[in-house]
This record gives C-alpha cells, sequence and structure tokens, in this order.
C-alpha cells in the first residue's frame, strides 16, 4: 500500500484507498436484496438515473480512508482494516440518507438524494439496510478488539441521531447558545470522524491510550472540518454566487459563526439578529448582506481562530499516537482534505515510532 520512503499527497491517498475500498464495497452492496441494492448503487453513484455506471467522488472517500491510515500507526499497513473502513462508510451512508430526507437536500455531491428520485419510503429502508450491514460486515472481522469496534460503532450511531435531533431543536428555537452549537458539532462531526480513527486503531490491535489518542486527534479534526465547511459557504463575498453561497443563512441555521457575531456589540450585530429573527424568506441580496454583517461582527474571525487552535490539537494528538514515520506523515498530509494545511516535517524520516 505505501512504502517507507514514498510520500503521497492527500489526493494519492485518496486514490489508493479507492482502488481497495470500492471493491470491498461493491462486494457488500452486493449482498444485499433488490431493490435495495440498486439504490445503494445508485447512492454510491455507481449507476446512474438510467443504469449507467458512474465514477463515485473521491470526497466520498474521505472518513474511510481516516480508518486505513490509523490502522497503519504502527507499520502493519491497511490490508487489514479494508473490511472495516468498507463497514464505515456503509455506516456513514445511512446516516448521510437519512440527513438527506430530514433537510429536504435534493442533491448530493452534484447528483439528485436518493429519496428525490426513489421516494421518501425507499429512502428510510435503503439507509436502515446499510446500516445493518455494516454491523453485519464489521462482525465477520477478526482480532481481539473487533467487539470493542462494534460496541463503538453503535454508540456512534447513537450519538450522532441525538446530535441530529438537537440540531433540528435548535433551528426551531430563537435563543441558542454558542456552546449548544457546538455541542452539536461535537456530536455530529467530531463524533464521526473520531471514531474513523479508533476503529483503524482498533483493527490494528492499537494499545488503548494510542486509540483514545487517535480518536481525539479525529475530534479535532472535526471541528476544523465544520468550520471550514461554515466558511466556505460564507467566504469570500467578492466572489459570491447567489444561490450558491449563504445557503446556512437562507435557513436561518445556527452555525457557530454565527452565534460567535451574535454575541457582538453594535448596529451591525441588531441587523444581523433583525434577519434571523424574521419569518420571511430572505433574497440573495438579504442572504449576502447578512453574511458580510456575519464577517463584521466577527464571526469568520473567531471560526479562523478556533480552527488553528484545533489544528494544533490535533497535531499533539497524533505525537500522542506514537506511529510509525510513515503513519504520521500521511495522517498529516491526509489532514489538508478536511482544511488543515499540510506539514511535511523532515524529523519524521526517523526509523522507528516518533518520539512523545
Amino acid at each position: 500500500m505505501s512504502t517507507a520512503g514514498q510520500r503521497r499527497t492527500a489526493e494519492e491517498i485518496l486514490v489508493a484507498a479507492r482502488a481497495v475500498l470500492d471493491p470491498a464495497l461493491r462486494t457488500a452492496v452486493g449482498r444485499l436484496p433488490e431493490p435495495l441494492r440498486a439504490l445503494a448503487e445508485f447512492h454510491y453513484g455507481w449507476a446512474g438515473s438510467g443504469g449507467a455506471a458512474a465514477e463515485g467522488s473521491l470526497s466520498r472517500l474521505r472518513l474511510p480512508t481516516l480508518v486505513l491510515l490509523s490502522a497503519d500507526v504502527n507499520g502493519d499497513g491497511w490490508d487489514g482494516a479494508v473490511e472495516a473502513a468498507a463497514a464505515w462508510s456503509l455506516m456513514g451512508n445511512h446516516t448521510l440518507i437519512h440527513d438527506d430526507i430530514m433537510d429536504r437536500d435534493s442533491h448530493r455531491r452534484g447528483r439528485p438524494t436518493l429519496w428525490t428520485v426513489f421516494g421518501t419510503a425507499a429512502a428510510l429502508q435503503a439507509g436502515n439496510a446499510l446500516l445493518a450491514l455494516a454491523i453485519e460486515l464489521l462482525a465477520e472481522q477478526s482480532g481481539p478488539k473487533i467487539p470493542t469496534a462494534i460496541g463503538r460503532m453503535g454508540r456512534t450511531v447513537q450519538v450522532m441521531s441525538a446530535g441530529q435531533v438537537a440540531d433540528m431543536d435548535l433551528e426551531a428555537r430563537t435563543e441558542v447558545a454558542l456552546e449548544e452549537s457546538m455541542a452539536v458539532v461535537e456530536a455530529k462531526a467530531c463524533r464521526v470522524m473520531s471514531y474513523a480513527c479508533e476503529l483503524g486503531g482498533l483493527c490494528a490491535g492499537a494499545a488503548d491510550d494510542q486509540i483514545e489518542a487517535l480518536s481525539a486527534y479525529g475530534h479535532h479534526l472535526g471541528i476544523v472540518c465544520q468550520l471550514q465547511d461554515d466558511l466556505e459557504d460564507l467566504r469570500p463575498t467578492a466572489n459570491w454566487v447567489d444561490g450558491l453561497h449563504g445557503s446556512d443563512i437562507r435557513r436561518r441555521k445556527k452555525t457557530p459563526m454565527l452565534l460567535a457575531a451574535l454575541r457582538a456589540q453594535g448596529a451591525d450585530r441588531d441587523r444581523l439578529a433583525d434577519l434571523y429573527r424574521s419569518d420571511t424568506p430572505l433574497s440573495d441580496t438579504q442572504i449576502r448582506h447578512a453574511a458580510e454583517l456575519v464577517e463584521n461582527c466577527g464571526g469568520c474571525g473567531w471560526a479562523l481562530r478556533t480552527i488553528e487552535e484545533h489544528m494544533d490539537l490535533a497535531a499533539q494528538s497524533l505525537d500522542r499516537v506514537r506511529p510509525t514515520p510513515r503513519a504520521h506523515r500521511e495522517l498529516k498530509a491526509f489532514a489538508s482534505v478536511f482544511g488543515c494545511p499540510v506539514t511535511d516535517d523532515d524529523d519524521r524520516n526517523l526509523p522507528g515510532p516518533v518520539p512523545v
């Protein structure tokens, strides 16, 4: 999979991951009875609405690839974690299918969402089937820590589901605290990334302290990834395209960045609050103005500072994992797909584990 002297970019890592993950995923999905199999193949992007084969997006493999990279922390490579990474993908896509239904999203990664093509009821059952298949696939794996991996998968789904319910509650409320919004981020974005890292370590039989450090690494990456997504929705306003930016504002979503902006004082803060209190649908002009107000009130600055803080914490967590030089290099490089800058330290070319 990887050699000690080879330096791969994040994209090269994703391409290599697709080469091993797609066959495993296709085999697993092939177990499903029809019509669930066809629904899953459409969701994964392997078949278009007319049945033609399609190349799936690399972005859909970001988190399963974290499973593979985490499984290599002690130099064991990816081979022992491919099926587990496929199980993670099945679990994660169960959540995505359900989220699309709840959010009434019509497209994901440039393709129509499952429920819009096949109906809500069929999509719900397809999502349920993927979760059941994920548990089945993971239970078939060997290793002393696989029972723990199965238990943590169940716990992860519970935490994510609770976070989704809390998120819907926040959207329905007028007054929301920044801490409440961050708790939702931790339950959703952070938990899924933590589990991806944990799962790889569990498959590799890593020590308990390594697994918990991997979990912390995923947690901090989750915060960075979510805040980067929030920023991307608003900036740069100079290149704003109506209808493509400001979706969180259009839905009046209480993101951490918005709530940080509402902690400011002054006329801009009051204007922003008034726009959010109104029940009238916002025009593109109003959405663009609200984005500028978030910037003026310091929301974007807060997000950038928080991102920097958690990138530093992610790096510290990764050092506590004590990975091999190759694993450290690739986990650090791969963080760029979640918004973390690549740091390629020459001192990681040392034989043996990285010193604590």
